[in-house]
């Protein structure tokens, strides 16, 4: 068996350099599954919970800003009844319905919480709606003893529940946004850290393979000038072997 050192640093080289690969394709290996992780939560972030939070948001002025309209014109119909015009209410509400029917699809389409709270939001609206077109029949006759009653003790309270169920929604979709956002970032420092040592690593690889090379070099051309030398002192000893070889002749010819 052979000791010589020498013989042991070209598989200790093979050996770390082994390692250090493994290391580097497990680092990359880990910092794509990151990054797709990352990729993932953020496509899930706005299709999901930014979504169903905008179009919750949405709904929840349009409810706010027609409940006022409408209070508002009981108001004007109760206070100028003969110069009233219902064209006014007819524009709001064509309007609202329009804002409530497209947030209210993306939020059944894309809600990720309890649904049943949501069929209760859809069917208090189509409630809420009957009403609506109570009151709006109500002041088209003029009758604002009627609209007024039907806002005030009908409508309002409907209103209300509505809205409590568009901010629970609302506070869901905005809480599984923060959850997604808290999974992005810690996703964002992995891939970060990962990426960091995986070009510590690649640096490794390239200065061990610099040191590897030039020491090759360096050895290559210590025995290339080791050879030269024992070439050049072998021709040396010929030519003094020739010249001995020629005066001893020259001799024996005396």
């Amino acid at each position: 068996m052979n000791n010589n050192p020498r013989h042991a640093i070209p598989l200790l080289i093979l050996a770390g350099y082994s390692l250090i690969l493994l290391a580097v394709l497990g680092l990359g290996w880990y910092s794509t599954s990151n990054t797709l992780q990352l990729q993932t939560i953020t496509e899930d972030l706005y299709t999901h919970p930014f979504a169903v939070s905008n179009s919750a948001a949405q709904l929840d002025n349009a409810l706010f800003n027609f409940q006022n309209h409408i209070t508002h014109e009981v108001d004007e119909l109760i206070i100028d009844n003969k110069n009233y015009d219902p064209q006014h209410l007819h524009n709001k509400e064509e309007a609202f319905i329009s804002t409530a029917k497209t947030s209210m699809e993306v939020i059944k389409a894309k809600f990720l919480g309890d649904m049943g709270r949501v069929k209760d939001l859809e069917l208090k609206l189509e409630q809420w709606d009957e009403i609506r077109l109570e009151i709006y029949d109500a002041i088209k006759k003029g009758d604002h003893v009627a609209a007024e009653h039907l806002v005030s003790t009908v409508s309002t309270p409907k209103f209300a529940e509505i809205v409590s169920i568009v901010d629970y929604i609302l506070s869901f979709a905005l809480d599984r946004a923060k959850r997604y956002v808290e999974d992005a970032g810690k996703f964002s420092e992995y891939i970060t850290l990962s990426t960091g040592w995986l070009m510590a690593s690649l640096a490794v690889i390239i200065i061990t393979t610099s040191l590897v090379v030039f020491s090759r070099v360096r050895h290559l051309q210590r025995e290339h000038e080791h050879s030269l030398r024992r070439l050049m002192n072998a021709e040396s000893e010929l030519r003094e072997s020739k010249a001995r070889s020629r005066q001893e002749k020259a001799e024996l010819a005396l």
